[in-house]
């Protein structure tokens, strides 16, 4: 999960990937960092989760960006008025903010989070903040509790029409940097399966700084999209349409990290 930090400071390669990321962001060697492999076996059933449902409120409308950020899609909205998370593991309202993408080369391999080390080809993160306690997304972010990120994992499959609104406007933001207001109204509650069925631990940001801020919820339940989509977000290009083509976006995500203790839970059996 992205949180808007200086992207000209890290990146996924050799030199300036994950394993170079804590000597600028001293956060990411910390105990509680993100992504992990869930095992299964180790997660604890907590009955309290499911007696407080996690509770969604999405609406539909034209007030979203999408971002070639050079690590990633990212649609935003402007303006979070009304969009709330709350519910489950969480114990204040979240706004929610943003969502983005990781992906692999191919599909065997993209998502940030697995399950007992299984890949799946690609991992959507809806990014929200905690508005009873902070009064803005900045300041929200590097505090514990101060984010929550829902995870739901994506597989492949030819058919998927829920997710056209967002990839038929990938042309448009084929470059690093390029962005475009969406015209047709959108609800991100569609790329949302079954939220019945999650594990939830605490963890950070998968990308600098790593705060340890986040709530993290993962979603047991995966949606689909067609290999041509796959095929698209592999053929964003990481670089600015004026600079010299460098590489396209692929393997944007962070290896598994230690879980070092932390109590995975489960809102079911």
């Amino acid at each position: 999960m992205r949180s808007g930090a200086n992207c000209l400071s890290w990146d996924y390669t050799i030199h300036r990937g994950p394993a170079t990321w804590a000597s600028s962001y001293p956060a990411a060697a910390g105990k509680k960092q993100s992504p992990i492999d869930i095992q299964t076996a180790g997660v604890r059933y907590d009955p309290n989760l499911s007696q407080t449902p996690l509770h969604l409120l999405y609406m539909k409308d034209s007030d979203y960006t999408i971002t070639n950020n050079g690590h990633s899609v990212q649609v935003s909205r402007s303006s979070g008025s009304g969009y709330q998370l709350s519910g489950g593991p969480l114990l204040h309202k979240y706004q929610f903010k943003q969502f983005h993408f990781h992906w692999g080369a191919s599909d065997d391999h993209g998502s940030e989070h697995q399950v007992n080390g299984k890949s799946y080809a690609a991992e959507l993160h809806l990014v929200h903040w905690n508005v009873d306690l902070f009064d803005s997304f900045e300041s929200a972010v590097t505090q514990e509790d101060g984010l929550a990120v829902i995870g739901v994992f994506i597989e492949v499959c030819e058919d998927c029409p829920q997710m056209i609104p967002i990839f038929d406007l990938l042309p448009r933001i084929k470059h690093k940097d390029d962005k475009y207001r969406m015209k047709t109204p959108f609800d991100p509650s569609v790329l949302i399966p079954c939220t019945e069925d999650y594990w939830t631990y605490s963890g950070s940001l998968t990308t600098p700084p790593c705060s340890e801020s986040v709530t993290w919820i993962v979603l047991k339940e995966t949606i689909t999209i067609p290999s041509k989509h796959m095929e698209m977000l592999r053929s964003l290009h990481g670089y600015p349409f004026w600079q010299k083509p460098g590489a396209n976006i692929v393997d944007n995500f962070r290896p598994v990290m230690p879980l070092n203790g932390r109590i995975i839970r489960s809102s079911f059996t």
